[in-house]
């Protein structure tokens, strides 16, 4: 039922937060090596046209949705 599903998606957002800690961490290592240039002039530019929002806070916002799923089912 619903308590099922709850669980469910509080072992899904537990995931999500580990993948995109990892993805976050490694885009930041990315961009700061100067082995990818481009990465961080893409990045650069989303940030840019986004408002000084930046492309890490863009990512999370997907992730950031599945607390309220709970909270709905709850």
């Amino acid at each position: 039922g619903t308590l099922s599903g709850v669980r469910m998606l509080s072992c899904s957002l537990s995931v999500c937060l580990l993948v995109q800690e990892f993805a976050s961490r490694t885009l930041a290592e990315c961009c700061a090596s100067g082995s990818y240039k481009d990465l961080a002039s893409f990045v650069s530019s989303v940030d840019a046209q986004q408002g000084g929002q930046g492309l890490q806070s863009l990512l999370i916002m997907p992730i950031q949705r599945v607390p309220r799923y709970v909270l709905l089912l709850q």
